[in-house]
C-alpha cells in the first residue's frame, strides 16, 4: 500500500496516539496541527526506503546539491516532485548509503530482513469499535511470527538507546504493531525485534530483541492513553494534564546544599 493511501485510512495510528502522552490538550492541538514534515525526517524516511525497498529508492529520490533555497533548485523540486521523487543532496546520499551498508553488515539484522514483508500497513478493529492501522517496516510469519522495526539513532549502543526508547516510547509503539500483527494477519504473539543504527560516525548497527514483559509495559502505556482519549471523545473535552494550580517546585537536580545570599541581593520594585 502506498503512502498516501494508508494516510487516507480512517483509523488511529500510535504516530497520533502517542501525543497522549502530554495529556488530552496537547493531543487535540497535534491532531489541528500535525507537525510538518522537516528535511532531517525526510532523510529518515529515505534511509528507511534505501534498507527496505531498496529496488524503490531511484523512482523515489534524486539528488542535487543546488541550494536549497535558490529559484534553480525550487524548479528542479517542482519537476522531480511531478515525478514522484524528493531530492537529496550528495551528503545525505552518502550518509544513507553508509547506514544502509551498516545493515547489511550485521549478520543478525541480515538474517531477520531476509524473506519479510515490508512497509505492510495492517488495519484492525478493536473489541471496543476502535479502527486502528500501523505501518510495520517488517514482519514474517515462517516458521513464526517475526516482527522487526528499523530505527535510526544518534547512538545505538545499549545505555543511550535503551533511554531513547522509553523516551520516544518505542516498547508501546512495538507493542502496538504486535497487537496489530495479532489481530490483521491473525497469526500468534511474534517474536519483536528493533534494529538501531547510528546515523553518524561510527554508523554501528546493533539488534535489540523486545522481551515479552517489556511489551506488556509497552501495552499498558497505550491501553492507558486508549481509555483517556475514550473518555475525552465521548465527553468532547480534551482539558490539559495540569488542570488548576500547580505547585511550583525545584527541579530534581537542585543541589540541596545550594545557598543564595540573599541579604546580599537588591530589592527592586
Amino acid at each position: 500500500m502506498t503512502y498516501p493511501d494508508y494516510d487516507q485510512i480512517p483509523a488511529l495510528n500510535f504516530s497520533t496516539l502517542k501525543h497522549m502522552a502530554g495529556g488530552p490538550f496537547n493531543y487535540a492541538y497535534r491532531l489541528r496541527n500535525p507537525q510538518p514534515q522537516t528535511q532531517t525526517m525526510a532523510v529518515g524516511v529515505a534511509v528507511h526506503c534505501m534498507v527496505l525497498e531498496p529496488d524503490q529508492f531511484n523512482s523515489r529520490y534524486a539528488i542535487c546539491d543546488m541550494n536549497r533555497n535558490s529559484n534553480a533548485y525550487k524548479d528542479q523540486a517542482a519537476l522531480e516532485a511531478e515525478a514522484g521523487r524528493v531530492i537529496l543532496k550528495s551528503g545525505e546520499y552518502a550518509d544513507i548509503c553508509t547506514i544502509a551498508a551498516s545493515v547489511s553488515n550485521n549478520d543478525k539484522a541480515v538474517e531477520l530482513l531476509t524473506h519479510c514483508t515490508t512497509e505492510a500497513a495492517l488495519t484492525w478493529t478493536r473489541a471496543d469499535g476502535r479502527a486502528c492501522k500501523g505501518r510495520i517496516d517488517a514482519y514474517k510469519l515462517d516458521p513464526k511470527p517475526v516482527l522487526i522495526d528499523f530505527k535510526t539513532t544518534a547512538d545505538p549502543v545499549p545505555h543511550a538507546f535503551q533511554r531513547q526508547a522509553y523516551n520516544m516510547a518505542y516498547y508501546a509503539q512495538m507493542a502496538w504493531y504486535a497487537e496489530g500483527m495479532v489481530e490483521a494477519l491473525e497469526c500468534p504473539f511474534p517474536d519483536v525485534f528493533i534494529i538501531a543504527t547510528g546515523n553518524r560516525e561510527p554508523y554501528e548497527t546493533i539488534v535489540y530483541h523486545v522481551p515479552v514483559e517489556v511489551l506488556a509495559r509497552g501495552e499498558e502505556l497505550y491501553l492507558g492513553w486508549l481509555d483517556e482519549l475514550d473518555a475525552c471523545e465521548k465527553s468532547g473535552l480534551f482539558p490539559s494534564r495540569y488542570e488548576g494550580v500547580q505547585e511550583l517546585e525545584l527541579p530534581a537536580w537542585a543541589a540541596v546544599e545550594e545557598s543564595v545570599d540573599f541579604e546580599g541581593l537588591e530589592m527592586v520594585e
